[in-house]
């Protein structure tokens, strides 16, 4: 239930949201720090320096790649952003499972 309630938010608020990109990701950075917020106080999940500190490397990648997304929304569409967005994940994913992991 906590994965579909991420989802949802992350899905939702970039559509929903006409404002600048960095509203866009402010909205979906409370809300999934919301989200993390009730899953932790359920689940206490253990973390340490080396976690938080790939995590933290994680998102802020993260987040330069959907400002990316959020100012193309408003340049080329919707419509023209998402299958671009899904092909160069699925390219991108494949790269990465040949050249770093070998498979």
């Amino acid at each position: 239930m906590a994965l579909l309630i991420a989802l949802v938010n992350w899905s939702i608020i970039p559509l929903t949201v006409k404002d600048l990109p960095q509203s866009q990701i402010a909205g979906i950075g409370i809300g999934a720090s919301v989200t993390a917020l009730i899953i932790y106080l359920f689940t206490r999940p253990a973390f340490d320096a080396a976690t938080w500190a790939v995590a933290f490397i994680a998102e802020m990648l993260w987040t330069i790649g959907q400002m990316g997304q959020f100012i193309s929304y408003t340049r080329i569409g919707v419509s023209g952003t998402i299958p671009l967005s899904a092909g160069f994940q699925l390219v991108g994913n494949s790269l990465i499972g040949v050249l770093i992991f070998g498979e």
